[in-house]
């Protein structure tokens, strides 16, 4: 089961419209969202160019794509004295090179995925009287977004924005343009969720090799993103061990846990495949969605790409927002996602393995209750977010 993704005729490129750019950088809960708008916007007929920073320049997915990737050195926002002799040069740099790309270029419209580095473009895009379009992931904005806010013609968001989050009053005298979409997911997902919907469970077991599906085990997915997230490790791993001193209770899991390259090594010799047979350890898998279909349980920090992603196939979700992400955004997407039903929030710095196990063991007694979380999720997808930002940005 997953959520459906429904086709529209959609609109093709306008005039004034046909060339765009998308500024995407800083992390892969900014990038992988630009890609699949970016994709999506190319199969419209709009000759699309994505702008990223220098240090994004051996992402993966960009040398997959057939489409024009540059990059430049917008700089973060200083955080000390030293940041903030160099920012102004740094911005003035990423300024010129803005200029000369959206002249060289001949760029018509912008869309931002949000962080800083969409700072510089947002900027000449005003200079030059170019309409841009924001896009916000997070329950709680980031500072650029509420800064380009007044100027942007529509800003697309993915969670409601809470009128209890302090982001909110800078926002509020805007909230004609804000929309709320869903976050563009990638289009290996979108495909994954079409053959999941014409497909047959045990073909689909077959063809990706995935452990098969069994009414007494429960599939537990890690995901601690590409680096692995070694909390999240600790906690797996206190969890994994105290079911092994039961085996009528490990004999019901079955964990896939993604610990990261770094940790692979380590973690492969603690937890070694004749002594636990129903863990697989992985390290980074760029097709991680071929284990979503799979998943009863999904154990994660909460960035928006992931939580967008996981709802589409209904996963019940274990969140340990990343107690350091800027405005504590993450906290606030798992907030919201716990507000509606569909996942359960444990804060770091007052959450051991104790309390996570304790939640894993209920799901997997109470069906019920799963079922619940289950069809939350359902109703919260939004699959088809990147047709949608599109259609709107065209029309």
């Amino acid at each position: 089961m997953s959520a459906v993704i429904q086709k529209n005729t959609p609109p093709t490129a306008k005039k004034g419209y046909q060339t765009g750019v998308i500024l995407a950088g800083g992390t892969g809960g900014h990038i992988a969202p630009g890609i699949a708008l970016a994709l999506e916007l190319q199969n419209r007929g709009i000759h699309v160019h994505i702008l990223s920073l220098k240090k994004n320049k051996n992402y993966q997915d960009f040398s997959q794509l057939k489409m024009e990737i540059h990059f430049y050195d917008m700089p973060p926002l200083p955080k000390n004295l030293k940041g903030s002799i160099l920012f102004p040069l740094k911005l003035c740099q990423s300024l010129l090179y803005s200029f000369t790309f959206f002249r060289k270029h001949s760029i018509h419209f912008v869309v931002g995925m949000g962080g800083y580095s969409m700072i510089a473009g947002l900027i000449v895009a005003t200079i030059l009287r170019k309409p841009y379009y924001l896009c916000e992931s997070n329950a709680r904005p980031g500072l650029a977004t509420i800064l380009f806010a007044r100027k942007a013609r529509k800003i697309f968001i993915n969670f409601p924005i809470s009128t209890k989050l302090s982001s909110f009053s800078s926002l509020s005298s805007h909230q004609e343009k804000m929309i709320q979409v869903g976050t563009p997911i990638r289009p290996s997902i979108c495909h994954l969720l079409n053959d999941l919907a014409h497909d047959s469970q045990n073909k689909r077991n077959k063809k990706q090799g995935i452990h098969p599906s069994s009414d007494k085990i429960c599939h537990i997915l890690v995901l601690g993103g590409s680096q692995g997230a070694i909390q999240i490790n600790e906690i797996v791993s206190q969890i994994i061990l105290s079911q092994q001193k039961n085996q009528n209770e490990a004999n019901k899991y079955f964990w896939t846990v993604q610990c990261g390259e770094k940790n692979l090594s380590s973690m492969k010799q603690n937890f070694p495949k004749a002594k636990f047979p129903s863990l697989k350890l992985i390290g980074y898998e760029n097709a991680i969605e071929k284990y979503y279909s799979q998943a009863d349980i999904l154990i994660c920090r909460s960035g928006s790409s992931v939580l967008s992603e996981a709802l589409c196939f209904g996963i019940p979700l274990l969140l340990v927002p990343y107690p350091y992400s800027k405005g504590e955004h993450q906290e606030a997407n798992a907030q919201y996602l716990a507000s509606k039903g569909a996942a359960v929030c444990f804060l770091q710095k007052d959450t051991g393995f104790e309390k996570i196990y304790a939640s894993l063991h209920e799901l997997q007694l109470k069906q019920q209750k799963r079922k619940k979380m289950i069809l939350a999720s359902y109703q919260l997808a939004q699959p088809n977010a990147a047709e949608k930002i599109t259609s709107m940005i065209l029309s």
